[in-house]
């Protein structure tokens, strides 16, 4: 999901996907200047039927990305907060990343996915497949994603933020009422 740039590490989800299973299959979402070269890697490594390109789409095709997706991958090593790896999680999906940035603020290993080190695509293959086997595991990790996700929630953040201004200002912010927002949940 999102802008197809070298620091995204696409190409490692390409060749770890040429070491699955056949039935597995890969869908990318963004576009970007990589794009050329990943689609040619895609042809070298003889997965293109089990690859799709979809470019930009619009918000409702990214919804219905998210719901056919089984695993969410995360490549990147440039990720400062990875809203596309929280989106996943507010959709209930397991989450396999890199262990760079930001990501892993928000895997859990074993919990609701796995890290694996950046470069390593043979581990990358692992913990795909690893997931993709085993769908009460994967279930759970779905749910967790879903519980983890919830602190970032409008109520939570903006709670947050309050301390952070009381903080730094000295001053105590007067009781509000609990504000019962949500981070959009792309499976609604």
């Amino acid at each position: 999901m999102g802008r197809l740039s070298a620091e995204k590490n696409v190409n490692e989800l390409l060749e770890a996907a040429a070491v699955l299973p056949p039935h597995a299959r890969v869908e990318i979402v963004g576009d970007g200047s990589e794009r050329p070269r990943l689609e040619a890697l895609a042809e070298d490594l003889g997965i293109t039927e089990r690859v799709r390109f979809l470019g930009l789409v619009p918000d409702e095709e990214l919804v219905r990305a998210y719901r056919r997706c089984t695993v969410f991958c995360m490549p990147g090593t440039a990720e400062l907060q990875s809203l596309v790896t929280m989106e996943a999680m507010a959709a209930g999906k397991p989450v396999v990343a890199a262990d760079a940035m930001a990501l892993p603020h928000l895997v859990r290993p074993g919990r609701n996915g796995w890290l694996y080190p950046p470069g390593d695509v043979r581990e990358l293959a692992d913990r795909i497949a690893q997931v993709l086997a085993d769908e009460p595991t994967r279930r759970a990790m779905g749910q967790e994603s879903l519980r983890l996700i919830s602190a970032h929630d409008l109520g939570a953040t903006l709670g947050e933020f309050e301390r952070v201004y009381a903080d730094v200002t000295h001053v105590t912010a007067p009781p509000r009422p609990r504000v019962e927002g949500r981070l959009p949940h792309p499976t609604s």
